[in-house]
């Protein structure tokens, strides 16, 4: 594996003015993965998905699922990943966001 160099390892996660993003309630990011040109990271508390350029020079929001908004502060989008044909899971960690709440074991996915 090659693997970049140490500088390119670590970045100041910006928002979508290009300024870092600073404080737990913006920057409570949860997961990230690659689709296609694109770094694509979720985040908590004020929930939302950006996408990050390889090349680190543009950043943009990505529409957030149908009901991304209900849920709790803390149970935002755990984990992302690309599946086959460039299509993209979101799952939410929070059980309770869904009928049933934590009991029924279920909680939210988006494709």
């Amino acid at each position: 594996v090659a693997w970049p160099a140490p500088e390119r390892l670590l970045a100041t996660l910006t928002g979508l003015d290009g300024k870092p993003i600073t404080g737990k309630d913006e920057g409570d990011a949860e997961d990230i993965a690659r689709l296609g040109g694109a770094l694509l990271m979720s985040f908590e508390r004020r929930h939302r998905i950006l996408a990050y350029a390889t090349d680190e020079t543009k950043v943009r929001a990505i529409s957030p699922p149908p009901g991304l908004d209900k849920a709790p502060v803390n149970g935002g989008i755990e984990a992302l990943t690309q599946l086959p044909g460039g299509r993209l899971l979101a799952i939410l960690e929070a059980a309770t966001a869904v009928s049933g709440g934590a009991s029924s074991g279920t909680s939210l996915a988006w494709i």
